[in-house]
């Protein structure tokens, strides 16, 4: 079967499940685009956030290449080729909240397991999964990259898994937004930046990132949109040599063909999880550069809201 085919295969079946209800409220970030839009930040920000407001959160993911499918909460040092990328860097930057990441194919069976891990859950995030109706949702977020709907149509005459316009409680998109009028009154623009150190994967201490201008580097990066990164690099100052784009969610067993034998290598977080277990003379040359997402204080009040309106309907309270 060829893979739109099947692609508009799953998402008719997706439609047609019943959704499963769960004891936690659900808050689902997604899009509606094919490819990756950077949701898995926005996940994690929003999960820090709900717990700075009280609330007892967990959060499921799919997994993308992990090896297996069965439920499995991720601990910040699997091994990514195991629990997938995504999965373990969420792990790394929520376990220190008590904050569980749960990974599996079935969303249901994620959501359960993550329930158990974290009882009396008031807030169950799914990190993508906008189109897996078999899982009932309290919130819907969306998120849109640069391309926002791209030709507005659907596959396979052009990028969207559904038409747009829909209803969605919140969106969000990189940059100035840029979605067909009219614009939901809860769009907002979100910024990516760069951290500002590059932090090692070797021994060494971390770099202001203003010291690495006019540094000559190679970078790589398998994320949904390469490019874009290399271009943020760029703008920091630093001198990219042969930049190597990968595949979203690229394996990463070994270090790829194509890396420089002596420069220093920068790399996405997301990418860092995955060549931890290079051998020592590569770890020793890899800079990790963290990518921040930054929404303006409206979102989080339009967040805060929704959040608060829901909870109080089914009588629930922060801890």
């Amino acid at each position: 079967m060829q893979p739109v085919a099947a692609a508009l295969q799953g998402w008719v079946r997706w439609r047609q499940a019943q959704p499963v209800p769960l004891p936690a409220r659900v808050l689902v970030v997604g899009n509606v685009s094919v490819g990756g839009t950077g949701k898995t930040p926005v996940v994690a920000s929003v999960a820090q956030r709900l717990h700075a407001w009280g609330w007892r959160v967990a959060v499921i993911t799919r997994g993308h290449g992990a090896r297996h499918g069965h439920p499995r909460r991720v601990g910040p040092h699997d091994d990514a080729r195991q629990a997938g990328d995504e999965p373990v860097w969420l792990a790394q930057q929520l376990q220190p909240l008590g904050i569980p990441v749960v990974a599996a194919h079935d969303r249901v069976a994620a959501a359960r397991l993550a329930l158990a891990e974290q009882p009396g859950c008031h807030w169950l995030i799914s990190d993508d999964g906008l189109q897996h109706h078999a899982l009932a949702r309290d919130l819907e977020l969306v998120v849109f990259d640069a391309r926002g709907v791209g030709n507005g149509l659907t596959l396979p005459a052009g990028p969207l898994r559904e038409p747009w316009p829909r209803r969605a409680d919140l969106v969000l998109q990189h940059g100035a937004p840029k979605l067909p009028e009219p614009l939901p009154q809860t769009c907002f623009a979100m910024q990516r930046q760069l951290a500002h150190t590059l932090r090692p994967l070797g021994a060494q201490a971390p770099v202001p990132l203003a010291q690495w201008r006019g540094q000559a580097v190679q970078a790589f990066a398998g994320i949904g949109a390469p490019q874009a990164f290399f271009a943020m690099l760029q703008q920091a100052g630093l001198e990219l040599v042969h930049p190597l784009a990968l595949a979203d969610h690229a394996a990463l067993q070994r270090p790829p063909s194509g890396l420089h034998p002596t420069l220093p290598l920068v790399c996405t977080a997301k990418d860092a999880v995955k060549a931890s277990h290079w051998p020592a003379p590569w770890r020793n040359r890899l800079w990790v550069a963290d990518l921040e997402v930054d929404c303006p204080p409206a979102f989080w009040a339009a967040l805060q809201r929704a959040v608060s309106s829901v909870s109080s309907a089914h009588g629930q309270t922060t801890a």
